[in-house]
C-alpha cells in the first residue's frame, strides 16, 4: 500500500544510493530524476571508489569542487609568493646594507682619521674641502675602472700621502690602465677648476685655496714615474722612461728634502727595472699601437701644461689678494 513516502533513487550514473529529498547524487553530482527510484527490497549499491590521488597531489575534501580546490591553490601560491618576495627584499637589502658598512668603515673612517690630522693645521672647512678633492680624484679612477669592468676596492685616505683606491687585478694591458690614470687627475682638475668658478663668482678666499692645492696635487701626481699616475700613463707611452727618470726623481727629492718623493722613488724602482728589461711576460702586456702611445704622450703633456697653467693663475690670483696694489695695478 502507497503510504506516500518515496524511496530511496539511485544515481543512473554511478548507481549511488540518492535519498528521497535529494535531486543530486551526492558522489559524483549528476541531477537523479524523481521518477528514478531504486528497488527497496534490493540492497543499495556500493559506491565505485574514488580515484586515486595523482602522486604528490593533496586529497580534496568531500563535496569540493576542483574549481575551488584551483582558487584555494592559487591564494595559497599568492600568499606565499608575498611572503617570499618580502623575504627576498629583506635579503637583498641585508645583502647591499653588508656591502655597505665595509665601505662607510673603510672610507668614512679613513677620512675622519685623516679629517682629524688636517683639521688643526688648514682649519676644519679647508680639510674638508681638501679631503672632498682627494675624492673626487678617486672617483675619476673609479669611473675609468668599472667602465674597463676591472674590480676594485673602496677609497682608503692616508694622513699626508692623499688616497688610493686598489685594483684587485691589473687591466689586460698598458693602454687600459693608462686610461685609468688618467681618469683620478682629469676628474680632478674639473674638481679643482669648480672651485676656482665658485671663488670668481663669490671671492671666497677658502674657494681659492683649494683650487690651488687642487690643481698642485694633481699636477704632483703626474710625476712621470710608477706608481703614480703620470707614470703609469707614461708606461704606455714607453716603460723604458721610467728608469731615466728615476735619478732626477731622487736628486729633486734630496734637494727639496721631500720623504715623500723618496718613497714614491723606492716605491717605484722595481717595476722601473723590469720595465727597461721588459721580460717576455711583460711583452705583451706593454705592447702598445704606436698611434696609441702618441696619443697617450700628448694628452699627458696637455694635461700637465693645463693644471701647470691653472695652479700658477691661482697663486698669482692670491699674491693679489695679498699685494692689491703690486705694479700699480689694483685687485
Amino acid at each position: 500500500m502507497d503510504t506516500g513516502a518515496r524511496t530511496p533513487a539511485t544515481c543512473p550514473e554511478c548507481g549511488y544510493l540518492v535519498e528521497p529529498q535529494d535531486r543530486h547524487c551526492a558522489y559524483c553530482g549528476r541531477p537523479v530524476p524523481a521518477c528514478v527510484e531504486a528497488d527497496a527490497t534490493l540492497p543499495a549499491p556500493t559506491p565505485p571508489p574514488l580515484p586515486a590521488p595523482a602522486p604528490g597531489a593533496e586529497p580534496r575534501p568531500a563535496g569540493q569542487s576542483r574549481g575551488h580546490g584551483r582558487s584555494v591553490t592559487a591564494g595559497a601560491a599568492a600568499v606565499a609568493a608575498l611572503k617570499g618576495g618580502k623575504v627576498l627584499v629583506g635579503a637583498s637589502k641585508s645583502g647591499a646594507l653588508l656591502k655597505i658598512v665595509p665601505v662607510l668603515l673603510k672610507t668614512g673612517g679613513s677620512m675622519a682619521l685623516s679629517l682629524g690630522f688636517y683639521a688643526p693645521m688648514f682649519g676644519f672647512w679647508f680639510a674638508v674641502g681638501l679631503l672632498g678633492l682627494l675624492l673626487v680624484h678617486e672617483l675619476g679612477h673609479a669611473l675609468v675602472l668599472r667602465a674597463l669592468g676591472v674590480p676594485f676596492s673602496a677609497p682608503l685616505f692616508i694622513p699626508f700621502m692623499g688616497a688610493v683606491i686598489g685594483m684587485k687585478e691589473l687591466p689586460r694591458d698598458a693602454t687600459k690602465e693608462a686610461a685609468t690614470a688618467f681618469g683620478g687627475p682629469v676628474l680632478g682638475t674639473i674638481g679643482a677648476a669648480v672651485c676656482l668658478v665658485i671663488y670668481q663668482v663669490t671671492g671666497h678666499d677658502l674657494m681659492l685655496g683649494l683650487a690651488t692645492w687642487g690643481f698642485f696635487l694633481n699636477l704632483f701626481n703626474l710625476i712621470p714615474f710608477t706608481p703614480m699616475d703620470g707614470g703609469r700613463i707614461i708606461g704606455a707611452v714607453s716603460p723604458k722612461i721610467w728608469l731615466v727618470v728615476l735619478p732626477a726623481l731622487l736628486v729633486l727629492a734630496l734637494l727639496r728634502g721631500s720623504p715623500l718623493l723618496v718613497l714614491v722613488a723606492f716605491m717605484g724602482i722595481p717595476r722601473a727595472i723590469a720595465g727597461w728589461r721588459t721580460p717576455p711576460e711583460l711583452q705583451d702586456y706593454f705592447r702598445v699601437p704606436p698611434r696609441v702611445r702618441i696619443l697617450c704622450l700628448i694628452g699627458y703633456v696637455a694635461l700637465a701644461l693645463a693644471l701647470a697653467a691653472l695652479f700658477f693663475h691661482c697663486v698669482a690670483l692670491a699674491y693679489a689678494e695679498v699685494h692689491p696694489h703690486v705694479g700699480g695695478w689694483e685687485a
